[in-house]
């Protein structure tokens, strides 16, 4: 009897045991992440800044924005920018892709493992890219060299594992070219500030004041 009941005892133990145990799921399931943090969407005539460590190496989204500017300073894991219009869009490094959908009249600046676009039209790229960049059935774009410093930058280079001695910013595939006429041009100011400009609200430069004020446009960052 007296081993019965040890047994029992045992399996009790045993039960409590394994309802204790926790997994990985339930860790995702109960943490503090919120994906709305890594959304920007439907901006209007607004401004809107993301400092170093906001973003962390995460997926981004831009979308349905129009007529804003929109400052990412942080590494980035991949981003898509869908139909943005007439918007100003400064991005730090990427590791993976860039992909730009149903955008018109955008000015970017982006440096990526990979760059994609489609659908678009009227778009000034400042952009370094660590493979061939890649435009399908767009019209009006024009590429120029990366154009951008901020404190940071050089680590989230490295970790988005953007080498130096990639150039390909230049040398674009086109998808779907036409006769007679280029689908893009090389930008032949490529000062950058013809495009993109400082922040104008006080909200976006009081956040700018946390990177002590040192970033800047310049004729090229390599």
């Amino acid at each position: 009897m007296g081993c019965l009941c040890a047994k029992d005892t045992d399996k009790e133990s045993f039960h409590e045991t394994v309802q204790k145990k926790t997994y990985s799921w339930d860790k995702k399931r109960n943490s503090s992440f919120d994906s709305k943090q890594f959304i920007i969407e439907n901006l209007e005539n607004e401004e809107e800044i993301k400092i170093p460590g906001s973003i962390n190496g995460q997926q981004f989204i831009i979308q349905n924005c129009k007529d804003s500017t929109i400052y990412i300073f942080d590494f980035i894991n991949t981003i898509t920018i869908d139909d943005c219009i007439n918007c100003k869009i400064v991005l730090g490094p990427i590791l993976g892709s860039a992909f730009i959908r149903n955008c018109k009249s955008c000015s970017c600046v982006i440096a990526c493992g990979q760059f994609r676009m489609r659908d678009s039209m009227k778009i000034s790229v400042f952009l370094f890219c660590a493979t061939q960049p890649i435009i399908e059935a767009s019209s009006d774009i024009y590429f120029g060299s990366y154009q951008l410093y901020y404190n940071g930058i050089i680590d989230h280079f490295a970790k988005a594992n953007l080498n130096s001695a990639n150039k390909n910013w230049k040398f674009i595939y086109d998808f779907t070219p036409v006769q007679f006429k280029e689908n893009w041009n090389l930008i032949k100011n490529e000062k950058i500030t013809d495009y993109i400009t400082e922040p104008k609200l006080d909200v976006t430069k009081n956040e700018l004041q946390k990177l002590g004020h040192n970033w800047s446009f310049f004729e090229k960052i390599i």
